[in-house]
């Protein structure tokens, strides 16, 4: 027998029902609000998205999209079934989707080109800035390879001194702490070599650039 495509069946549900499904969902919305965040928070963790420190912050936005997105989806739930289970599988697309544009987003702000405009030899920012900002970009998901290919495109630019300071910086996304541990020295002289590490790789790639602005001229 041939299935009747998914967009008849939704139209085809009575508006009575989807009104007392929606109805049944905004009520679990406001009584079990904590349950659903607790279970969302595990799954924000568990999947990656964010660290246990930041999780319930991130697990109150995405609360609020499985809402939005619940409601208006009303008519895909039959009355009667466990809401929480339904909503949880929302919210589980709704972090990978989370998880995926931080994905782009990092693949973006790892390529030269965007390094270069944040990190301008004019404006040098201070070592604390540049560390966030170079952590930020580097951790990351598995999947981010070509990410990673272009910044080690990038270390390529300054010797092997540099390299290996700017590798556990951006691309292992050491913290300072665990940086002074890896390379054997304090935290402060791990701080001055990462700064002057960085101030010799936007150096290199201002020049790099220079020098294809001219072959290109």
């Amino acid at each position: 027998m041939k299935r009747e495509p998914a967009r008849s069946r939704l139209s085809a549900v009575p508006p009575a029902t989807t009104e007392a499904a929606r109805a049944e969902l905004e009520r679990y919305l406001i009584e079990h609000s904590q349950t659903l965040l607790e279970n969302l928070r595990f799954y924000v963790v568990r999947l990656g998205l964010a660290p246990e420190g930041e999780a319930r912050a991130i697990a109150l936005e995405v609360l609020q999209e499985v809402a939005v997105e619940a409601l208006g989806h009303a008519a895909r739930f039959e009355p009667g079934r466990q809401p929480l289970a339904w909503l949880l599988g929302i919210g589980m697309n709704v972090i990978r989707r989370y998880k995926a544009e931080r994905a782009r987003q990092r693949q973006r702000e790892l390529s030269p080109a965007y390094l270069a405009t944040r990190l301008p030899l004019e404006k040098t920012p201070s070592e604390l800035e540049v560390f966030d900002q170079l952590q930020a970009a580097a951790s990351g998901p598995e999947e981010e390879v070509e990410a990673e290919e272009a910044a080690l495109a990038l270390l390529a630019l300054v010797d092997q001194e540099d390299r290996e300071v700017l590798h556990l910086a951006l691309v292992e996304g050491c913290e300072r702490e665990l940086l002074a541990r890896q390379l054997g020295i304090s935290p402060g002289a791990a701080r001055v070599r990462l700064h002057r590490a960085l101030q010799r790789l936007r150096r290199a790639f201002q020049q790099r650039a220079t020098s294809n602005l001219g072959a290109g001229g």
